[in-house]
């Protein structure tokens, strides 16, 4: 068999395996089997359930078959197969079950499943599906510009940055506390000094927290320092990057305030940086916000 890069393929048969997927870890919603496992950090204790493992052999399975000779790494399980396509390197990135506490708590938000694509150092396509609407994000080298699948209605994913920062929301993956008395000025209202009406905390899904920045429901993200996976990182910032989100770090010691182009980990590494994404249309001014607070 004849095994070749065809990049029309990518996006059907990474849609079709998602909805697959998306179906299997609904099935396992009040059946599911739990067992611990260490965090990348290799101290804090994680979980996978028989709905992660059960996701994954689906996308295996779809990409062995209609996408032959690709490179697979996945979160689960150690999976890792080398690119077998003479004279290139593309693989797939599969995070089975984005959120796995937050499914395994039964949340009706938060949970997720992930999909992206690498050749050649760069990301040509990128999906994220809500496992609880069953919305899909994602593009491909054949529709460049990223969609959202929403009723099963194709839209082009955009979002309107004509209204002032001051009547939008900011949204942090942990409690404010967790940050520092400046940073935290991120996360003040408007009427207080910050940059935002308000602020939310939302916590589960990667894939799904980004979704909402990328929809326009919230114009900044502030994350605290973690771990950064293939997995994670190739899905969300193929979309963030196709969609011009900006991305700063800020150094929790020295509060010093950078942007950045964020690269592709190979496998889990440390982020040990705050990171702030936004939406292009405010990233000026949020940039002259961030280092005027830390200034103060």
């Amino acid at each position: 068999m004849n095994i070749e890069y065809d990049p029309k393929k990518i996006g059907p048969v990474i849609r079709r395996a998602m909805h697959e997927a998306i179906a299997v870890i609904r099935e396992q919603a009040a059946t599911f089997i739990a067992e611990s496992k260490t965090h990348y950090d290799g101290v804090r204790e994680d979980i996978v359930t028989t709905a992660d493992r059960a996701a994954q052999e689906v996308y295996i399975t779809h990409f062995t078959k209609y996408l032959p000779g690709f490179g697979l790494v996945g979160e689960e399980d150690g999976l890792r197969r080398p690119c077998t396509i003479p004279h290139d390197d593309v693989y797939i990135t599969i995070d089975p079950l984005d959120g796995t506490k937050a499914f395994a708590r039964g949340q009706s938000h938060g949970v997720g499943t992930m999909v992206g694509v690498v050749r050649g150092g760069k990301i040509v396509a990128g999906f994220v599906g809500d496992v609880n609407t069953g919305e899909i994000y994602g593009f491909d080298p054949e529709n460049p510009v990223p969609i959202r699948t929403r009723f099963g209605v194709d839209q082009v994913l955009a979002s309107d940055t004509s209204m002032p920062l001051a009547r939008r929301y900011v949204m942090s993956n942990t409690s404010p506390t967790e940050f520092s008395r400046q940073v935290r000025k991120i996360l003040f209202k408007h009427s207080q000094g910050g940059l935002c009406k308000d602020v939310e905390v939302l916590g589960g899904s990667y894939g799904t927290f980004f979704a909402r920045l990328w929809k326009g429901e919230v114009a900044i993200l502030l994350l605290d320092p973690a771990h950064s996976t293939p997995w994670d990182e190739v899905p969300v910032l193929g979309i963030s990057k196709a969609l011009g989100v900006v991305y700063f770090r800020i150094n929790p010691e020295t509060l010093e305030v950078h942007d950045c182009d964020p690269a592709i980990p190979h496998a889990p590494v440390p982020t040990p940086y705050i990171t702030v994404a936004v939406l292009p249309g405010y990233a000026g001014e949020v940039e002259n916000f961030l280092r005027g607070m830390i200034c103060e």
